[in-house]
């Protein structure tokens, strides 16, 4: 008798075993070898598409354009990648074209406050505000909350702020400043 029992648990822990892995399987879409090295593709196509980058010619932006496009599908929250996408079409186009603003606004999507590009991509909303339509706008003044939210990272996003040069940017930057400062004031 406990032998029967003991055997009808082992099968039936091994049966719940075998459904879990059955389950897993079916839940993950990409096969287990290949999902461990798809940020290391990434990471490689951001290192390609950045020394393509400051090449600067044409072709050389072309193709760093699709090393980042190849580094959203290995990473599809990789934000340096989308933000490289609106910089090639910066530079491209010698302004901010549809393209650029829909890479700025779908990093702004995929990731709402990324602190290791925060203050690069508040300059360069700032820096295209005119061209922004207004949900890129409210994203860009969030990531600015979270980021004068931190006592750490006051000084740098004021820095940041007070070298603006597109003249509306300008101006969201002044009342921005102007309310970090009273914060920091409040805080001490």
């Amino acid at each position: 008798m406990m032998r029967a029992l003991r055997v009808a648990v082992a099968a039936a822990g091994i049966s719940t075993i075998a459904s879990a892995i059955l389950i897993f399987s079916a839940l993950n879409s990409v096969p287990s070898p290949f999902r461990s090295f798809a940020p290391r593709l990434a990471a490689g196509e951001d290192r390609r598409a950045d020394a393509l980058l400051r090449q600067g010619e044409p072709d050389a932006l072309q193709q760093a354009a699709e090393a980042s496009r190849s580094a959203l599908a290995h990473a599809p929250y990789d934000t340096t990648a989308l933000l490289r996408i609106a910089m090639i079409d910066l530079r491209e186009h010698d302004g901010l074209t549809a393209v650029g603003v829909a890479a700025l606004g779908e990093s702004y999507r995929r990731v709402p406050l990324d602190r290791s590009v925060a203050l690069w991509r508040i300059s360069f909303g700032l820096e295209n505000w005119d061209r922004l339509p207004v949900e890129i706008r409210t994203a860009v003044q969030n990531e600015v909350r979270g980021i004068a939210s931190e006592p750490g990272h006051r000084w740098p996003l004021r820095a940041r702020l007070a070298r603006v040069t597109n003249r509306q940017g300008r101006v969201v930057a002044a009342l921005w400043q102007s309310s970090i400062a009273r914060n920091m004031d409040r805080d001490r």
